[in-house]
């Protein structure tokens, strides 16, 4: 049998191991000019210089290096701007250039930044690639540009839709207008051979749309309203995929920041995005923020776990290790950021004893 001491000596490690994951920190890494996208499950992140597209699509540096590379085509002897909005884990990359100031192209990027890469379709965007290949986005309509042929996904009997998200079971959403022409999140026959369906909203919204998918075909976004009032402008939302009702209000954070965006959502249920201050959230304060998926409202703002003079203010990426990516500001400097947890410590066994190392923040 164990001795007394040795009993005691593990009841110790055990519950500095339990109040070490309870208190566990968060390590911020600065990764230069611009807002992440997107994370991959290795790691890899990449985003663009500037929203609007007259940026330039990057791989960024996850160790926060800035050895980030332009990924941008090289098209008659010029680099072309645009935004990189996804990438698998196979490092494929997507999303679109700017080919001239009203148009744009859907690209498949050459994550080496030597300036290839495959134009998908002009008047269009991609919008997202999954792990088999598959690339969704948009041009009048959600398209699914790979694999080919290429599809329309077509409504719910309006004019446009948008695909935003496919997951690696060929589910594909985003939003598309019903006959009533109002936009409605939706969850799209991948084949576009069927029937499109409508996600819903949830109470005091007549409008939605869904963001991301995971591999368990959990979907995120928001509900809104396009004439918005100061008490009901848009809230994040746990889409039910199964009913197409029940859809849970996933709410936004105490004080002012009391409208919300779901951006993204992991395979461990874990969902990222936005709470801002209305009436929108580019000229209005805004946080980034890790969502409670219960709806019970015990969201956190992303900025209470670190301690810098940067404000995190979108979380557009989350991947299956919890490292999250975004958009962080200083004054009036933008840069792209990730966000990893930190463990408070770190047990290391030796000759029967045990010793703690607590990892210093940045």
């Amino acid at each position: 049998m164990r001795s007394l001491k040795t009993s005691l000596l593990w009841s110790a490690v055990i519950l500095l191991v339990i109040t070490a994951s309870a208190n566990a920190d968060r390590q911020l890494i600065d990764l230069g000019l611009g807002l992440a996208h997107s994370i991959n499950n290795n790691g890899q992140i990449i985003g663009s210089t500037k929203m609007d597209g007259t940026g330039y699509p990057i791989l960024f540096d996850p160790t926060g290096g800035k050895a980030n590379i332009n990924i941008s085509p090289i098209i008659s002897g010029t680099r072309q701007t645009g935004v990189a909005y996804s990438i698998n884990n196979n490092g494929q990359i997507v999303g679109y250039i700017s080919t001239s100031v009203t148009s744009t192209s859907a690209y498949l990027f050459d994550s080496t930044g030597s300036g290839g890469g495959t134009n998908l379709g002009d008047g269009s965007s991609a919008a997202a690639i999954n792990d088999n290949g598959w690339i969704v986005g948009y041009g009048s309509h959600a398209l699914r540009f790979r694999p080919l042929p290429a599809v329309d996904l077509g409504t719910l009997g309006g004019y446009g839709s948008s695909a935003y998200a496919v997951n690696d079971n060929g589910r594909i959403v985003g939003w598309a207008y019903n006959k009533s022409q109002i936009y409605q999140a939706c969850l799209f026959d991948s084949i576009a051979g069927g029937v499109n369906k409508n996600l819903g909203t949830i109470s005091g919204f007549s409008e939605s749309m869904a963001e991301s998918i995971n591999n368990l075909n959990q979907i995120v976004g928001c509900a809104f309203n396009i004439s918005p009032n100061p008490s009901n402008i848009m809230s994040a939302v746990l889409f039910n995929s199964a009913s197409g009702g029940a859809n849970i209000n996933l709410g936004a954070l105490d004080d002012y920041y009391n409208h919300s965006i779901a951006r993204s959502i992991n395979d461990n249920g874990q969902i990222v995005g936005d709470a801002f201050y209305g009436p929108d959230m580019v000229n209005f304060p805004c946080r980034a923020v890790l969502f409670d998926p219960t709806g019970q409202g015990n969201n956190t703002d992303l900025n209470t776990l670190i301690d810098s003079s940067w404000t995190l203010r979108h979380a557009y990426g989350i991947n299956n290790n919890g490292w999250i990516v975004g958009e962080m500001t200083n004054g009036s400097d933008t840069h792209a950021f990730l966000l990893t947890p930190e463990p408070a410590s770190v047990l290391l066994f030796a000759f029967g004893g045990v010793t703690i190392l607590r990892k210093r923040r940045m």
